[in-house]
Formats: C-alpha cells, sequence, structure tokens
C-alpha cells in the first residue's frame, strides 16, 4: 500500500519550512482518505511538496521507502527539535528536491535521519542502488549551523592524565555533550582518542575523563583535534552493527544521474556497506563532468563507519571541504577509477582507517586514495592508515570508466599534479605519501 499526495501550490523562499502554501506530514488531510502514513507502509510523493514534521515524541515510526517524483519536494521541518524520519530509503528521483535548510537559512534544529533494512535485501529494493539509503537523481540542499572550526590544533602538548586541552582556535559552535577526536602523535593510529566535551570556554576544552597517551603539541607537531558532532545526522539503523561489528551493513547516500548534491554540516554514522561494491557513506558514482555544477559536501563529519568515508566515481567537479573523517575500514577519501578529475579537496582531516577486503588495495589502507593526479589537495591533514596520502596511477582509468566510457586519452602516470600544497600525514603504519603503478 502506498501513501499518495493530495494536490498543492509550490512557493519558493529562503526558509523552506516556512512555506505556508505547503502541506505538513502530521495533518490527515494531507493524505488520500485522511489517513496518516502508517509503521511499514511506502510512501509516494508526486509533483507536490511536503513538509516532514515528525519528532520522537509523535511516533516511533518506520517507513517502507519514501518515494519523491514528478517535482516533488520534501522538506525536514526546521521550527521543530528533534525530528526524527525512520525510512529504509528515499529516492529523489529527477526532477525532485530534499530540503534540510538553505543556503541563507542554515537548519539549526536536531534532526536525524535513520536508514534502515537487512543485508539480505541489497540487491533488490531499487535496481542497481540497493537498499538502506538515500537515492539522489534529483537534488539533496541540506545546509545546517556547523563548528567553527571544524577541526583545530592543540596548543601545547597533552600529557597523561590531562582533563583540559588548550588548541589554537578560537572555538564557535563547539557545545558541551559534542564528541572530539584527538588525533595520535605516535607512529600508531590507536593512540587516537574520542572524548565528549564537559565543559568549554574560548579556547578551553574540559574532557569527560583523562587522557590516555601523551599528544604532542610543540616545534612542528601540533596533534588535530576533530569535532564530529552535528546537528543533523543521518545514520544506519542500531542492527547495521548488532550481529557483529565484522557485519557493518549501514546505510548510504549515493548521487547519481542527473543528481546534486550540496552539503553543509550533516554527521554520516554506521553508514557504508561492507565489502558491497559501490555502497559508501557519501558516493557521487560515475556521473562524469559536473565542473561547475555545484556539487559539494563541507563541514561535515564522517565517523565509526563501515567502508570508505567518501567517494568520488567517475565524476569532476567535486568539492570536499573542511570535512572531518574518523574510524572507518578501507580508503576514506576516495577517487575511485582514475577518471576523475577537477575535484579539490581543502582542510579535510581523516583519521585511523582500518584494513579492509573490498578490493586488494584495501589491506593496507590508505586516508587519501588518489588515482587522478589532475585533482586539488590543499591542506589536509591525514592520521593513521598504512598510508596518508597513497597516489595510485594506471596507465589509463580503470574499472567502471574502463569499461564503459572512452577514457584512453587520459594517461594517468603522465598527467602533472594539479596542486597538491601544505598537506600533511603523520602516524601512518607504512608511508606518509607514496606513489606506484595502481592496477592496469
Amino acid at each position: 500500500m502506498m501513501a499518495i499526495m493530495r494536490n498543492h501550490n509550490v512557493l519558493g523562499i529562503s526558509c523552506p519550512w516556512m512555506d505556508t502554501t505547503a502541506l505538513r506530514w502530521s495533518h490527515p488531510t494531507t493524505w488520500a482518505g485522511s489517513m496518516l502514513p502508517v509503521n511499514g507502509q511506502g510512501v509516494v510523493i508526486r509533483g507536490r511538496k511536503v513538509i516532514f514534521d515528525m519528532t520522537m515524541l509523535d511516533a516511533d515510526i518506520t517507513y517502507a521507502g519514501i518515494t519523491l517524483s514528478e517535482g516533488a519536494e520534501l522538506i525536514l521541518d526546521g521550527a521543530k527539535d528533534d525530528v526524527m524520519l525512520q525510512t529504509s530509503f528515499i529516492n529523489v528521483q529527477a526532477g525532485t528536491t530534499f530540503l534540510i535548510g538553505h543556503e541563507d537559512c542554515p537548519y539549526t534544529k536536531k534532526a536525524t535521519i535513520t536508514l534502515t533494512g537487512p543485508k539480505d535485501l541489497y540487491t533488490n529494493v531499487i535496481p542497481r542502488l540497493g537498499n538502506k539509503g538515500v537515492f539522489v537523481g534529483g537534488a539533496i540542499e541540506w545546509f545546517t549551523s556547523p563548528p567553527s572550526p571544524t577541526w583545530t590544533n592543540v596548543a601545547a602538548t597533552v600529557n597523561v592524565n590531562d582533563t583540559v586541552i588548550m588548541v589554537k582556535d578560537k572555538l564557535t559552535n563547539w557545545n558541551v555533550g559534542d564528541s572530539i577526536v584527538l588525533a595520535s602523535t605516535d607512529y600508531y593510529q590507536d593512540l587516537t582518542e574520542r572524548f565528549t566535551i564537559k565543559a568549554i570556554s574560548d579556547k578551553s576544552i574540559t574532557l569527560d575523563r583523562k587522557v590516555a597517551y601523551l599528544h604532542w603539541g610543540a616545534n612542528d607537531e601540533y596533534a588535530e583535534v576533530g569535532h564530529i558532532t552535528r546537528n543533523v545526522v543521518v545514520q544506519g539503523d542500531a542492527s547495521s552493527s548488532s550481529s557483529s561489528e565484522a557485519e557493518g551493513y549501514g546505510g548510504q547516500v549515493l548521487v547519481h544521474g542527473e543528481g546534486r548534491a550540496r552539503i553543509v554540516g550533516v554527521e554520516f554514522t554506521r553508514m557504508g556497506q561492507r565489502n558491497v561494491m559501490a555502497r559508501y557513506p557519501l558516493h557521487w558514482h560515475f556521473m562524469g563532468d559536473q565542473i561547475g555544477l555545484g556539487h559539494f559536501v563541507k563541514e561535515s563529519s564522517f565517523h565509526d563507519n563501515y567502508q570508505r568515508c567518501v567517494t568520488v566515481h567517475g565524476t569532476s567537479g567535486v568539492t570536499l571541504k573542511n570535512n572531518v573523517a574518523y574510524n572507518t575500514t578501507g580508503h576514506c577519501y576516495f577517487l575511485e577509477d582514475g577518471s576523475e578529475m577537477w575535484n579539490t579537496y581543502e582542510h579535510n582531516l581523516g583519521m585511523v582507517v582500518h584494513r579492509g577486503s573490498m578490493i586488494p588495495s584495501d589491506a593496507t589502507p590508505s586516508v587519501f586514495w588518489i588515482t587522478n593526479p589532475n585533482n586539488t589537495f590543499v591542506n589536509n591533514v591525514a592520521v593513521g592508515g598504512d598510508f596518508g596520502f597513497w597516489f595510485s596511477l594506471p596507465l589509463h582509468p580503470t574499472g567502471m570508466s574502463a569499461v564503459y566510457s572512452n577514457y584512453s586519452w587520459i594517461y594517468n602516470r603522465y598527467t602533472p599534479l594539479q596542486r597538491f600544497d601544505n598537506n600533511l600525514a603523520h602516524s601512518s603504519f607504512d608511508s606518509g605519501i607514496f606513489f606506484d603503478n595502481g592496477p592496469d
């Protein structure tokens, strides 16, 4: 059974949830038969605009998928705290939009989107896309109020048993109860530590427990401090790892076809589907030349995920800026085939990547996996992994880029670096930067 929306007119304003002509999810008259969608029901929104205004206090409902079609818009209510949307998927079809805030009116309340579903369904919910995901063939516009900066450095050495750390930058929107990660400055990434903020004042952070390891803050070595809490969370459900941590079947956000993603300040956790190809926390999938079309993810966090952090595959023109990634399996920031060009990685932090097995090189993972030099990398930091920055340069692009497109004119090994400035790697098991010929 599908719930179908009634007719409705569109009005464009800065704060999408303030549109008084939009229909509200919680109102029975929004729906055919004046019946709200119930637990286990699929929802189709055709050609209309609806504000999702259900909170954790309203009902514990999980929908069997939400599909946007024929110009529809789905909007999270920015006037309510603790909006909670649980569904097996959200299919944002071509010509539709999923809005969380607006670039001129950021979303400041708390909201959680939980993606649900067992592993045995991954091949047959949506053909070629799988399940447990936000599938973006239209547009997602997600603008929140992230912390500033999203990561910083300690101002002085942090000693064992310390409970207060000093940082170099003044902190805005770093709040009591938020989670932070203090990077290892030793030879091993496992000395990276996670804390909850107990108190905060200007450049001083009081931690919820004593520091277990020394973290340098002197000379040229100042441990990074990454902030990983955001007010909007996209996550896999609790069953993502309930059977065992090795299961690791989380959610995914996959941008494809005519899709566009503009994301600021979103937290991705329990995401990625371990050892399932093309199922990553955030993934631009084989979209070709997107230069100048405004694809980006900024000020977001990726933590405690099961496969990768951000994947750009067969797509050119994406910007990743000021993101923090922590604790994943396999390569973290991933340029997949080698046909990816003119992408920008600026001031991103990646910490703690574990060995995986989806592709052979995941057995010795890198924080940044780079298959085409014709991309920009500036002011990024890699903490841990076997390698910090791995330039794996095939003769020509590989994978889908070799099978479905003619990229034989690209000679990856002989392409000049577009820009690689002021990047830092430390606490890697093998090398901070590594070059090889990649797969042929």
